[in-house]
Formats: C-alpha cells, structure tokens, sequence
C-alpha cells in the first residue's frame, strides 16, 4: 500500500496543506505502477499465533498505445495477541490505476481500505490481582458465566472494537512546458471507530441501569487541491486552492434509566441460539460475538453493525 514514507522534520512549505505542522510531516507515497506485469504471494507467521497473507498484482502496460497500468493488493491478518482472548482479524486491501496521456499528462486513481475486528475492552491494564494469579498477559477470559452464576465482565464476548478506514484519490497531473506544471487532486478519507464494551467489574443486566456501552468515533473528509507552479532559476512560484469539507459522527450512549437510551444486554447467555434482536453481525464466524442490543433507534448506526440473524 506504501512504496516509501518521506519523514520531514522542518516545518514544511507554504504549500503544504493541513493542521500546522511546525513539529514535521510524515508523507506516504503510493507505489509507482511499473511497466512489467508482476504477480506475488506472501505468507508470514509471527509469534502469538500471528499469521498474515497478501496477494499483489500488477497488469504492466496495457491498452491502446500502452498507456494504461493497474496494480492492486489484498490482505488479511489475524492474531491471538500477547493479552489473552484479545483476537485480532484485520481485512485491507489497495487498488491504482494510471492513464497516461502523453509523457507530460497523466490521471492516477486510487482506493485503499483497511477493516480491523478485535475484542479489545475499554481498558487494557489488567489489575493487580489478576496479574499475580493469572500473569501479566492476562486480560480476558472465556467463561461467560462466574461459579456462582452470574455473568462473568471479563468475557471477551462482551467487548467488541470495529475500526473502518478508506482513503481514495483522484489525480491529474501535467508539465505545461517552461516550467509550469498543473497538480489537481480530488480526496477522500473515512474513519470509523465502533465499540461495545462492557463498563465496570459488575455486569448489569437491568433496564433501569444496563452496565453495557454503545460508542462510536468517526468522520468523514472530502475535498480538493490544485496546485500551479512554476519552476525558474529564480526559484519556484506556486499558487492554488484547497477546499475540505469534513462530517463528524461521535457519541457514547452510557448506562441510563431511560430505555430509549440503550437497551440491556440479552439476558440468555446461550450460544447455540440467540435471538435475532440480540446478535450483532459477527463477520464470517470470527470470535468477536457479544450479547449486546443496539439502541432502538439512532440512524448513524445504519451504516456500521446492525443486528441480523444467521
């Protein structure tokens, strides 16, 4: 997804776009697509029961005039982790296309997106008691219910962490000749973090004060830059506009005594056959189920996890 990463530790241009960057820059470039056609497959195993494969392909040039190029790459990671029971599966995956209308002209699109799923609570530091019986990787655990019954809060079920990100671009580039150049770039950038966790060491499965946590964290940026410049021996001239229009969706529905707030958790801690209502979408069968029920009605909620059978 990255062919070189550039870390720029001055202060940057004036043409530099984004929140003031007096402390340095990092900037990550996309790999250059390369004249060749090229397939590779890779698998790598680390420690934790780690396991990553990844596919690239490149078509080379191709089309009318060999103008045309395309690459992409698909990924997929999962992990035990250091802690107990805290899974991690990460989807991602890139794709480029280049047209290049003369050696001076060119448009670059791209897409890239990235979706992870673990089972990380609120807090990742165990106490210290669990600690000197358990050890210091200690985390989570499997048993949904305690020796007396109850439900158990530190069951991994109960803690689900859903992280979307995408970014895509669209590029025109061209060398106008005597040194002017013309850059524009259309962008496109999402974040989306969703989370249900359990809240305290005491689970509650009352309507009055359910002890379950519905929060999400995102955002969605949009825009464009265009970039003039011109290159003498004088120096370089530059000149253009940028435009970002930015969305924020952000809330956390705590424990209340209003049910329109958020519901309880499902009080069946069966898992040969939970009811439709109360089983969130669980990704192809990945350990990340949780005995939660979504708010009764929040339309933010309808592009991320909704409840569904099966």
């Amino acid at each position: 997804m990255i062919s070189s990463t550039d870390f720029d530790r001055s202060p940057g241009q004036a043409s530099d776009f984004g929140p003031t960057n007096f402390g340095g820059s990092i900037n990550m470039k996309s790999p250059e697509l390369q004249a060749d056609p090229d397939i590779r497959g890779t698998f790598t195993y680390g420690s934790y029961n780690t396991k990553l494969y990844s596919l690239d392909m490149e078509s080379g040039l191709f089309g009318p005039g060999k103008k045309d190029s395309v690459l992409f790459n698909i990924n997929a990671m999962t992990s035990d982790g250091y802690q107990t029971y805290n899974y991690q599966q990460r989807d991602a995956g890139y794709g480029k296309f280049q047209h290049r209308f003369s050696d001076r002209t060119s448009l670059s699109l791209y897409g890239g997106v990235v979706d992870i799923w673990n089972n990380t609570p609120n807090t990742t530091n165990p106490t210290r008691a669990q600690v000197a019986q358990y050890g210091d990787n200690y985390l989570l655990d499997n048993t949904p219910l305690l020796a007396n019954g109850t439900p158990d809060p530190y069951y991994y079920g109960y803690n689900t962490y859903h992280v979307q990100t995408d970014f895509e671009y669209a590029a025109f580039t061209s060398d106008l000749g005597n040194g002017w150049k013309f850059d524009t770039k259309a962008y496109t950038t999402r974040y989306w973090n969703k989370q249900f966790y359990q809240n305290g060491a005491t689970v509650n499965l009352t309507t009055a004060k359910p002890s379950g946590v519905d929060k999400l964290n995102g955002y969605r940026h949009a825009g464009d830059t265009a970039i003039l410049s011109w290159e003498s021996k004088w120096g370089v001239f530059r000149t253009g506009a940028w435009y970002d229009w930015a969305y924020t969706d952000r809330y956390q529905l705590r424990p209340t005594s209003s049910p329109r707030k958020i519901r309880p958790w499902a009080t069946s801690m069966s898992t040969s056959s939970p009811s439709r209502s109360s089983r969130l979408r669980n990704s192809n069968g990945m350990r990340r189920r949780g005995w939660w029920l979504p708010p009764v009605s929040n339309r933010r909620l309808q592009n991320d996890a909704e409840p569904v059978s099966g």
